[in-house]
Parts: C-alpha cells; sequence; structure tokens
C-alpha cells in the first residue's frame, strides 16, 4: 500500500469568502429556468441543479431539490444509452460499481470510457431518489464517440453552502469560453434542452453537469432543432471494483462519499467503530478486527441498499425501505429515455398517490446534512484510536488542537475554506509524526462497500488505466472531477506499507525457541538512546561542579554566556570554571509505562552485546509472536530496559535470586543496575522516581542514582527507540529492512 497523499496546488483566482459559515434562512436548492435571465417561455415547471460530478454537496443539493420541487419528473444529463446498467449499478449502491464501454480516441485507438457508480455523485443521486420514490428518471443526455468532457476549474464548493447554488453556478461559469458551433458538447446541450421541452407542464427537477447549464437554458428558449448523428446503441457491461481502486472513482477524500452515504439515513460513521481501516500488524487482535469490520459491514449495507436488483428496478425499493416526502407520482407505466418521444400527460389527470413503504430500522434523512468541519474533527478522533491501538500512545490535545488549525490554516493560503485531504495529512504529518499521519490518509481513503459483489466480473482501476478479466485498458472517465481551487498538485511520502499476499503467512514463519534475534538498525537507535541519556546526565553534572567568576587574568574554562547576559548592564564578563571530579554514569534503566500497567508486558528476557559497540540489556515487554509486521517479524513493545555498560555477557537479572526482594519489575530493573553498576552513577528515567529503599540501597553501595523525568524527553524519541521488533531467527536479518521502517 503506498502511503501518499496528494498536495492541492494552489489556484490564481481566490473565492470570496465572506460570510457566515451558514446562512441562517437555506438557499434557495435549484436554478429557476423562468427566472434565469434567458427570456424563456414556460420554463418555470423546471428547476436545475447544475453540479459538479463526484462531489457530496452537491449529492446533497439534489436531496434538498427533490423534497422543495415534488417533481413529476427528474431529468438527469446521462445518455439512454447506458440506462439499464446505471440503474442496475444504482441498486447496488452502496457497493460501488462502474458502467463500461468500448470508445476510441482522436487516432482511432480503442479506449475503454467508464462511469463510476457512486454514492456522492448528483446525477446518480437523482436517478437513485427517483427509483426510490416511484418518480419517472429520465436520462436525457446525447451518447456520441470519443467524448471528451469540458476541462473546468471551480471554487471551493464550500461556497454552495455560503453563496448559494445560483451564486456559485454564475461564479463558475463565468470565464468558460462559449462552445463551438457544431461541436459534441452544443449537440448534446441542443438534445437535453429537446427533451426537456417534451415534459410539457409537468413538474421537472433537471440536474446536469455545471457547465452546461447555461448552453441548455440558451437552446431550450430557442428552440434549436435536435442535430443528427448520436450513438443509440452501446455494448456496456457493469464490473464491480478491487479495494485499492476506491480512490480513483471516489476522486481525492472517499471518506466524505462514505460519511454521506451514512447521512442519507441520518447515520455517521461515528455509529460504527468497527468499520475503521484494520491494524498493520498481523496476529493479535487482527484476525477478530476483521471478523467484526466484515460482519458489520455486510449489515451496514443491507441497512443502506434502499433498493434491489430485479426486472422492475425503475421502482423498486428495498422491502422495508422508506421513501422521502409524504407521497410522490408513480411512473408512467414504460417510462421513455432518449431516444424516443416524452408524451405529454393528459390535462387534468394526476396519477395515483403510492404509499409509503415502512421504515427501515435507520429512517432516511431530509436532507443528508452533514458538517464538513465536524466531520474533519471526527476523522481525527478516529485517527487517534487507530493510533492508540497501533502504537499504545496518543498525540497531546495541544498537537491535535495545533494540528487542526494548521490544516484550517494551509487550506485559507491555498484559497479553500475547507482544507483537502492533503492539508490535513501534511498537518498530521507535521504536529505529529509519519506513523500519525498515515493513520489520517487510511481513514480519508476509507470507503467500506467496495469489494464483495461475487456474480460481477472485477475491474481495478488505477488513474487511466485499468485490468479487467484478464486484458489492460486504457480507461477515460466519462464524468471526470472539475478541478477545485487547491487540488491535487504534489506528494507527500509517508514511504511504503507492506502488505501480507497470503494470510496468515507472517504468522507461520514465526518459531518460539532460543534462535530469536534483534533487529540491527533498532540495535542502533535504541543503543544511541541510551548514550543520550548518559551524556544529558554527565552535562547535568559538569554543570553542578561549574562555578561562575568575574572575568580576570584567565578565560578559565571559558566565557559563561549566561552570566555575562544577565550582568550586561553592569558591563561585566563572567567566565566558568570546571571543578575536577566529575563522575562518569553507568547503567541506564528507563521504564515507558505509567504505574500499573505493568501487567501489559509480560514477557522478560535477557539480550547479551553481539559487538563491544553494544550493551547488554535486560527488558520486559509485551510478548513476542503475537503482532507481525513482516514475515518472522514480531512488533514488541518495551515496558522496561537496563542497558549495561560496557557489556559482560553474563549478568543475569530475571531470575536470580539476588533480586527476589523487588516489588515490581521496575523496580527489579534498578536494584540490578546498582548490583552491576561498575561507575558511580546510575541513570533512572521513569514516570515517578525511584523510592527511599532504592536511594538507600544505592548510598549504601556508595552509587547516586540520578532520576531524569520521563517527560522530560521528547515524545517522538521515545516512540522511536520504545517500539522494536523479534526476527524468528538470523536468516530473516537480509529480509527485516523490506518490512520494518
Amino acid at each position: 500500500m503506498d502511503k501518499r497523499a496528494t498536495n492541492p496546488a494552489p489556484s490564481p483566482d481566490p473565492a470570496d469568502t465572506a460570510g457566515s459559515s451558514e446562512s441562517a434562512v437555506p438557499h434557495p436548492p435549484t436554478v429557476d429556468f423562468g427566472m434565469a435571465g434567458e427570456g424563456l417561455s414556460g420554463g418555470g415547471n423546471v428547476r436545475a441543479v447544475p453540479a459538479l460530478h463526484g462531489q457530496w454537496r452537491f449529492a446533497a443539493l439534489v436531496r434538498r431539490a427533490f423534497l422543495a420541487a415534488r417533481p413529476d419528473i427528474i431529468a438527469v444529463e446521462l445518455p439512454g444509452t447506458l440506462e439499464a446498467k446505471i440503474r442496475e449499478g444504482v441498486t447496488r449502491l452502496p457497493w460501488l460499481t462502474l458502467v463500461a464501454h468500448d470508445d476510441f480516441d482522436e487516432n482511432l485507438e480503442k479506449i475503454r470510457s467508464i462511469l463510476p457508480i457512486v454514492p456522492d455523485d448528483a446525477l446518480l443521486e437523482a436517478v437513485r431518489l427517483g427509483m426510490e420514490n416511484g418518480v419517472p428518471v429520465r436520462f436525457v443526455d446525447r451518447d456520441a464517440l470519443n467524448q471528451k468532457p469540458r476541462a473546468l476549474h471551480v471554487p471551493d464548493d464550500y461556497l454552495v453552502e455560503r453563496l448559494g447554488i445560483a451564486a456559485y453556478w454564475a461564479k463558475a461559469v463565468a470565464d468558460l469560453p462559449d462552445l463551438v458551433p457544431g461541436s459534441d458538447d452544443e449537440a448534446r446541450e441542443i438534445q437535453m434542452a429537446a427533451a426537456l421541452r417534451a415534459c410539457g407542464e409537468r413538474r421537472v427537477l433537471f440536474v446536469c453537469g455545471l457547465a452546461h447549464l447555461k448552453g441548455v437554458m440558451h437552446h431550450y428558449a430557442a428552440r434549436t432543432p435536435v442535430p443528427a448523428g448520436a450513438v443509440t446503441q452501446r455494448e456496456q457491461k457493469l464490473y464491480s471494483l478491487t479495494a485499492d481502486s476506491a480512490p480513483y472513482v471516489l476522486g481525492d477524500f472517499p471518506h466524505q462519499a462514505y460519511a454521506y452515504e451514512l447521512a442519507r439515513q441520518g447515520l455517521a460513521p461515528r455509529d460504527f467503530p468497527q468499520l475503521v481501516p484494520l491494524p498493520l500488524a498481523r496476529g493479535g487482535e487482527f484476525q477478530a478486527a476483521q471478523d467484526a469490520w466484515n460482519e458489520t459491514r455486510d449489515r451496514l449495507a443491507g441497512r443502506l441498499q434502499t433498493l434491489r436488483p430485479g426486472p422492475e428496478e425503475s421502482s423498486a425499493p428495498a422491502h422495508g425501505s422508506a421513501s422521502l416526502g409524504q407521497s410522490f407520482p408513480a411512473p408512467a407505466h414504460g417510462s421513455a429515455s432518449l431516444g424516443q418521444s416524452f408524451p405529454a400527460p393528459a390535462q387534468g389527470s394526476a396519477p395515483p398517490e403510492r404509499p409509503l413503504a415502512a421504515a427501515p430500522e435507520a429512517q432516511p434523512a431530509a436532507d443528508a446534512k452533514m458538517d464538513a468541519f465536524e466531520s474533519l474533527t471526527e476523522l481525527v478522533r478516529t485517527a487517534v484510536r487507530l493510533y492508540q491501538r497501533e502504537w499504545n500512545e496518543q498525540p497531546s490535545p495541544s498537537r491535535l488542537t495545533t494540528l487542526l488549525r494548521y490544516a484550517r490554516n494551509l487550506g485559507l493560503v491555498n484559497r479553500r475554506l475547507t482544507p483537502a485531504k492533503f492539508h490535513l495529512v501534511l498537518a498530521a504529518q507535521n504536529t505529529v509524526n509519519d506513523d500519525f499521519a498515515y493513520q489520517v490518509l487510511r481513514l480519508c481513503e476509507q470507503y467500506p462497500f467496495v469489494e464483495g459483489q461475487a456474480d460481477l466480473p472485477e475491474m481495478k482501476v488505477e488513474g487511466e488505466t485499468g485490468e479487467a478479466e484478464g486484458e489492460t485498458l486504457v480507461l477515460r472517465l466519462r464524468t471526470p472531477r472539475a478541478q477545485q481551487d487547491g487540488e491535487p498538485g504534489e506528494e507527500i511520502e509517508l514511504g511504503d506499507q507492506p502488505e501480507e499476499l497470503i494470510g496468515g503467512s507472517w504468522e507461520e514463519r514465526w518459531e518460539d525457541g532460543e534462535h530469536h534475534v534483534s533487529h540491527l538498525p533498532q540495535d542502533a537507535r535504541l543503543e544511541s538512546f541510551f548514550e543520550g541519556i548518559r551524556k544529558r546526565c554527565q552535562r547535568w553534572l559538569s554543570d553542578q561542579q561549574s562555578r561562575s567568576h568575574e572575568l580576570g587574568a584567565t578565560l578559565m574554562d571559558g566565557l559563561d554566556l549566561r552570566e555575562s547576559l544577565r550582568n550586561l548592564p553592569l558591563g561585566k564578563l563572567y567566565v566558568r570554571e570546571f571543578l575536577p571530579g566529575v563522575a562518569e554514569v553507568g547503567p541506564v534503566v528507563v521504564i515507558f509505562h505509567k504505574a500499573g500497567e505493568e501487567r501489559e508486558y509480560p514477557h522478560e528476557q535477557m539480550w547479551f552485546a553481539e559487538h563491544a559497540g553494544e550493551s547488554d540489556l535486560a527488558l520486559y515487554s509485551t510478548r513476542p509472536g503475537r503482532q507481525f509486521d513482516g514475515p518472522g517479524i514480531s512488533r514488541c513493545l518495551y515496558g522496561g530496559v537496563l542497558s549495561l555498560y560496557p557489556p559482560t555477557g553474563k549478568a543475569q537479572v530475571w531470575g536470580s535470586p539476588r533480586y527476589a526482594g523487588a516489588r515490581n519489575r521496575a523496580e527489579r530493573l534498578l536494584k540490578a543496575a546498582i548490583d552491576l553498576s561498575r561507575k558511580p552513577i546510575v541513570a533512572y528515567v521513569a514516570a515517578q522516581g525511584p523510592t527511599s529503599e532504592m536511594l538507600s540501597l544505592a548510598a549504601s553501595r556508595g552509587i547516586r542514582i540520578l532520576y531524569v523525568p520521563l517527560d522530560q524527553l521528547s515524545a517522538d524519541s521515545i516512540k522511536r527507540v520504545r517500539t522494536f521488533h523479534v526476527l524468528s531467527d538470523r536468516d530473516i536479518r537480509p529480509l527485516a529492512p523490506l518490512y520494518v521502517n
């Protein structure tokens, strides 16, 4: 799994950010044809939602518009040639699918045009609402060979909540050039306008791409005749997707699509704590977490799937599903699609009302409202829980506050009102560390309902290439997402996370016994950590053994800057004198855990130095062979460790009767350090200082215990050494760097 996030590049056009985050009176969710300044006659019955493809705010806007307009017909900018497979894919939501058909590019090279069926797309939300509520849905777009969507650069879509859709639409298309006469895009707009006119006087909710609404309005008013030459048939296929395809079809932030899908039923991701990314380490709780994840996902998918595939897909709500609103007209028998005529209804006739179906376990939310900032804050809270599960520690509240503030500011300087995924991951990396940033990235890219449809062929999507049924494909999105201010540019590299190709293979390589060895780079890091503590103590002792004097005939041991600056107004300089006899620091004892947590570290071990540059270690930790980061590579966590330097190669701490009187392991390590020390100083690093008994014991041996509070060391340096790996045998050592960063 590639650990990276994409950087939103700054946009040259700043978006207007004035106003409150939410208006007291909601803005109208639609644009009225009859009030659009085009001099339209008879357009007042059409309400339009100009949308950006694959953006949940516009899907939520369609939902609001559906309730407000109470339409007799829903018209969508989708081609009738793909209607059957699109409807089938919509019935499978929340499971992701993809409609694909063959096409040709400008060089007549074969490509595969794809249309992802996703829950956060406004066009597909309109289709889904119509099918759920028995409102006819008409696919009014025109199909064409080598259809290339227009490039569109727009402001942050959060402005829709601030300014309303009409103002946002006007801003977004203000500088958009007119279409070339006779182009495929113009023919599409003419076809859509003609289809809307064919709806007669019935109330129509029209959902289309933001760039096309102006042209459709123009041709609606001008009654432009529809040109010939449309594609009328397509050989198409519906595919399921691989798990790693989700970020390519759901855009930069798949988690938002997941949150919106839940919001449709009045739910939120925090309601399902089992549906978080699985632990990185295998073994231990991994299998239980995976079983809970699969069970929760399948049960939740059943609650969210409001339609069921079948012969009557256009009006077949799932058993027990509830529709929006109070009642909607039933669809006309055999509702027409593109290429057919759209008969006007008989004057004065009213279709019978369809009774509401029974409500499901989760009641559908009227407007599926989500608060963007609350959603991001909750995502960070969840990342804290994942980080705690993975590394047994939590970032401080002050760091999390800084993270959220930094992410907000990164968004603002890139002309965004809400942080993009890149901003959030970069803020997590710079305020906490790479491991926490990776947990944030995993959550951002999470969408649970991907794999799990065995009755469909599977496609893997990766950018503009794909693989399906043994064939490598060149792909083109029919509805690409518009580039917003602050959208992708450069990348954050977080390294690669290895994956277990065959379940259980990493654990199978592990063997209990006497052949376990350490990971050499971690040994070097740990020795550097101990040496740093010794030097820290040595500096402190040196400070205790130094004296400051006013500058006289000699500089002695150098200028004392602190005293000199303190007496600067008096015009005096001070020098430092180091007195002889500074003692050396010998053993180092580090206790990482807090009081009362010792039971979490049941494993006791002696490790002897492999060369003169290492120390002998007495340690207690979590049990090896429970969590795995690679084949035969077990992740462990120190509870406490004693470093004896220079090494003896024969010290025994665990099981020795000399230290039997110790009340706990921390006291046993300190007692052993006092007993085995060849130097007059023992460094003791812990959350609590040594007991009076240990101080008395040390004094009786002529040894001084130098206490260093654990919180005086940086959290990052502690994390780097506290997690270590035990290798099953020496044969694993050459492979370990591939799995352990």
